[in-house]
């Protein structure tokens, strides 16, 4: 597998998160089942590492990291300045940063995993 490969199947996973986020923003799920933001921070973590591994050359653990941080801390700022949050739920917005950050990371583990395996195989 390509970084190029990697790259484009970033770009899916960011079209498939961007698809179902209208979808359940439309429809208030995210108000409706409080932690149906779960699955869609992990998906996004993933989406982050895949993104991360295709244009990380030559590989680099700690480059890896720093990338999901940056994005995961951008987008974590998004919704503090656009006041996205768990909306009516009572959590308080630095319990729900942290969980949004936890969840993303373990998406991020398995890119990194998933990058090990089919991309950085000599590493």
């Amino acid at each position: 597998v390509s970084n190029f490969r990697m790259f484009i199947m970033a770009l899916f996973l960011a079209a498939a998160l961007l698809i179902f986020n209208a979808w359940a923003m439309t429809h208030a799920i995210y108000w409706t089942y409080r932690f149906s933001d779960i699955p869609m921070h992990i998906l996004g973590g993933f989406s982050i590492g895949i993104f991360s591994a295709s244009v990380l050359n030559p590989y680099s653990p700690v480059r890896f990291a720093a990338v999901f941080l940056m994005i995961a801390f951008g987008w974590e700022g998004f919704e503090y300045v656009f006041n996205v949050n768990v909306i009516g739920t009572g959590t308080p917005y630095i319990i729900d940063t942290v969980s949004d950050i936890m969840n993303g990371a373990l998406g991020a583990v398995a890119a990194y995993w998933l990058s090990r395996k089919i991309l950085w195989q000599s590493a």
